[in-house]
């Protein structure tokens, strides 16, 4: 053979051998994806490509190793060890070379052919690695992971061999990842679900135009819903018709303002029974303050409002008194939030003068943040000091939103910390508003004197302006009051000063006066005051118009311009942030106030000049650092409240390391410093002996963890009494193993207490019902003895005086005259005995409820 055809022999059979390496390289690679892809915990996925590995390359050792922080320590997660020694669960790195962790962080493989000729040859011959490979898995400019091979004898790797094991270690650190990441997806996903359905409430989440993605399964159980029935629109059958467009209308004022909802609507059972719930919703908003998502909760108040109807049918008989007195009347129940401050009330009932004082017809059942938008906190913050003292309060107010007065005398009902109260009250608007317009009349003139003699010495134009516009701005309560210039020609603002407790306004001078629209540029040169109660619901103004009141609170606005020879020449403009019913006094003291202000100020116009009193930037930075604070502070309220608005908690205890954890509820239910190490036989600490034997079997079972359970535990916490429901769920991994025990700590002191107190109410009720009954039998029993001494005794007497007169000797005429009356007599009797004997038929008592009291007794 040639040296030619002996070169191309060779080559041909280069070629063949790196063809068949290659195949043999993709079969392995198909075959460790295939068998890591149907494998779901990243520790059994890192020790299988360690295994085929090692097999196929016919090694001693494969590993996985985890690199701790320090970047220099190995952890030893997965080996394929045979015939040699097992390695350590550390390996320091430092120990084979001062440079290796550098070149790992940098993504170099490193390649051991022989270690006899290695610096750290002693090292390798420790652990029987004759030669070797290492691959460093480096992420986001981290040293993470490190795969190795190795041999026992000395080995000349492998152009693919290094291929191979380069490739295995990023696919087996993929694989690991994304079974990690399913794992956590789905214990996340069991322990949300696990604890809503733990909660005795129905809950929910919406969209924010009312639509639903997600129901817990108390949902489902309570209405006999499929999921699939509840979601988007379906939720709207188990409402009862006559609550549904008011819960609907109170669901959009809330998502529009973006704030909780409280409300109280009837919620069909599977078995077409509707009971009263109690709905709390809350708003997650995004970074522009818009709703997306809408958290629900229902809790059952049925057996709370039956037991409201009891007490107010018993009390249908003094209705009569109730409605005739002249006085008004109205019986409010108190809201209160988590913390027990008074939120709002709702009017439960209400007699005929109420309605007349206050011209609220439908009253009883609505809040009174409905009837009165601008309900006052004050007042509310006045009824919880009458509710928790159980003082009685009398005041004379006026309300806003009816223009009226009224002298009300508040009482509550039952003692301290109650949430009933009553109010009775007379309307006093005629009176007092005598007196105001008297009061009126004189303080406008002490007003314009007093502005006269602050404005007399002021020789700088911008002062003046401020000082008149700060007078009136107090006098009548207003938001902002501004004077503004007008230029020669009447048609654009020189200037611009004055007094605000809402909103600073920067108009730049030269903006035309049409800037303010149309309407109100006409209206200026036509010399008319302009008054407005709402700016943002009168038929002047377009959809730009009430943004740009909006934008400066102006929610009700007086604008008063000065024609001077026929130019306009000022305005002096007041407005307050919400609706506003303006006096004539308050317009008549703006038109005096612009013409003593333009008087002031043009004797001063050749002293002063305009100063500019705040910067643009200064202001627009002001306000995008409260905003901001304003974001983080909502922000954190959230979250906290998120916590504490189910007074409950949260507690998880993992069966394969026995670690106990708490949630910050739990520790807040136990008044404990939060992070504190707790045990299962924590319980047992803080239970009251009542509650021992349940504590102990919470703690075993915690401790099996083989059964769901629910328990009540009574417990002492800091010398108060709390009775606590204790529920849990069992959760298994997926091999079907019981891998942890969740559950809740919910606190239902106050709904046994509410349970107490609606049973010992309904006993003295019957108890009073059973005295009323016997007081009314004893005055029947009286009223028909009267009936029968007054009514047949007479008779019967009358009837034996005239027998006794009927002798022989009488005339025919005369015995037949003294029969006739003797037999009308009788008749009398029968009569009178018929009357009475209806009278004492036994439908007369049970009027009174005597059979019912004795019954229920």
């Amino acid at each position: 053979m040639t040296k030619t055809n002996a070169m191309k022999s060779t080559d041909h059979e280069h070629f063949d051998h790196n063809l068949q390496e290659n195949k043999k390289r993709k079969v392995f690679l198909a075959k460790l994806t295939d068998r890591l892809r149907l494998l779901r915990n990243s520790k059994i996925i890192q020790q299988t490509a360690m295994e085929l590995l090692a097999e196929e390359l016919g090694l001693q050792r494969a590993v996985y190793f985890k690199v701790l922080p320090d970047g220099n320590t190995l952890e030893l997660k997965a080996a394929y060890q045979k015939d040699v020694s097992p390695l350590p669960k550390h390996l320091q790195l430092s120990d084979f070379s001062n440079h290796l962790a550098t070149d790992f962080l940098n993504g170099k493989t490193f390649v051991l052919n022989d270690s006899r000729y290695e610096a750290q040859s002693v090292t390798y011959q420790k652990i029987e690695v004759g030669s070797g490979v290492a691959v460093p898995l480096v992420k986001n400019g981290e040293f993470i992971a490190l795969a190795a091979i190795s041999a026992i004898l000395p080995r000349n790797w492998t152009a693919t061999e290094l291929y191979l094991i380069e490739e295995l270690a990023e696919r087996t650190w993929a694989a690991a990842e994304r079974a990690k990441a399913e794992e956590d997806l789905l214990n996340s996903q069991i322990r949300f679900q696990s604890i809503a359905n733990l909660v005795p409430d129905l809950l929910w989440d919406s969209e924010p135009d009312g639509s639903t993605n997600w129901y817990n399964q108390r949902w489902l159980d309570y209405t006999g819903q499929s999921f699939e029935e509840a979601i988007g629109w379906g939720w709207i059958e188990s409402i009862h018709m006559d609550d549904r467009q008011g819960s609907a209308q109170r669901y959009a004022e809330a998502m529009e303002k973006g704030v909780p909802l409280l409300q109280e609507h009837r919620i069909r059972r599977y078995d077409g029974i509707y009971r009263w719930f109690v709905v709390n919703t809350y708003p997650i908003l995004d970074k522009n303050g818009r709703v997306i998502k809408m958290y629900g909760a229902a809790t059952d108040i049925h057996d709370r409002r039956e037991a409201e109807e009891a007490v107010r049918r018993s009390e249908e008989k003094y209705r009569t008194l109730f409605e005739t007195i002249d006085e008004g009347f109205a019986l409010m129940e108190l809201l209160r939030d988590e913390h027990g401050q008074v939120t709002d009330l709702i009017y439960r009932d209400a007699n005929h003068s109420f309605k007349s004082f206050t011209g609220w017809e439908d009253a009883i059942g609505k809040r009174g943040s409905e009837l009165i938008p601008n309900l006052e906190p004050s007042l509310l913050k006045q009824m919880q000091i009458i509710a928790d003292e159980a003082k009685s309060f009398r005041k004379e107010d006026y309300v806003a939103d009816l223009n009226r007065w009224y002298d009300v005398h508040y009482s509550p009902i039952g003692g301290p910390g109650g949430n009933f109260i009553v109010a009775v009250f007379n309307n006093t608007t005629e009176r007092k508003q005598a007196e105001q317009n008297l009061k009126e009349s004189e303080g406008r003139q002490a007003f314009l004197l007093k502005m006269s003699d602050m404005l007399r010495p002021l020789n700088d134009s911008t002062i003046i302006q401020q000082t008149a516009a700060n007078e009136l701005l107090v006098e009548i309560d207003a938001g902002w009051v501004y004077y503004v210039s007008i230029d020669a020609n009447g048609e654009k603002i020189s200037a611009m000063e004055g007094a605000s407790k809402t909103t600073r306004l920067n108009i730049l001078p030269n903006t035309p006066v049409s800037a303010f629209g149309k309407f109100l540029a006409s209206a200026y040169h036509g010399n008319k005051t302009l008054c407005y109660d709402d700016t943002q619901a009168h038929p002047d103004f377009n959809d730009s118009d009430r943004e740009s009141f909006r934008m400066i609170n102006a929610a009700a606005f007086i604008s008063v311009p000065l024609i001077k020879n026929g130019n306009l020449v000022a305005l002096l403009n007041v407005a307050v942030p919400s609706p506003r019913n303006w006096k004539r006094s308050e317009i008549e003291l703006a038109e005096e106030t612009a013409q003593r202000t333009w008087a002031s100020v043009e004797r001063a116009k050749a002293e002063a000049t305009l100063k500019l009193t705040q910067s643009k930037y200064l202001i627009q930075l002001e306000k995008e650092v409260t905003d901001r604070t304003s974001k983080l502070q909502e922000s954190n309220l959230l979250l906290k409240k998120s916590e504490e608005i189910a007074h409950l908690g949260s507690w998880n205890y993992n069966l394969e390391t026995g670690i106990f954890s708490w949630s910050e509820g739990m520790y807040r239910l136990f008044d404990l410093e939060i992070d504190q190490e707790v045990v299962p036989e924590i319980y047992l600490k803080y239970s009251t002996p009542n509650g021992l034997f349940s504590a102990k079997r919470i703690a075993q079972r915690i401790r099996r963890g083989d059964v769901d359970f629910e328990e009540t535990l009574e417990i002492n916490v800091s010398n108060n009494i709390k009775t606590l429901q204790i529920k849990a769920l069992s959760s298994s991994n997926i091999k079907g193993n019981k891998q942890r025990v969740l559950g809740i700590g919910l606190d239902i002191s106050e709904i046994r207490a509410a349970e107490e107190k609606i049973h010992k109410m309904e006993a003295n009720q019957k108890l009073e019902i059973f005295r009323t009954s016997l007081s009314t039998l004893e005055e029947e029993r009286y009223r028909i003895s009267e009936s029968l001494h007054n009514g047949i005794g007479q008779i019967l007497y009358g009837i034996k005086i005239n027998l006794s007169a009927l002798e022989p000797t009488l005339k025919e005429n005369e015995f037949n005259e003294a029969k006739k009356y003797v037999n009308k007599l009788l008749t009398d009797v029968i009569i009178e005995t018929r009357r009475i004997s209806h009278e004492l038929m036994p439908t007369t008592l049970e009027q009174f409820g005597l059979k019912s009291a004795i019954e229920d007794i």
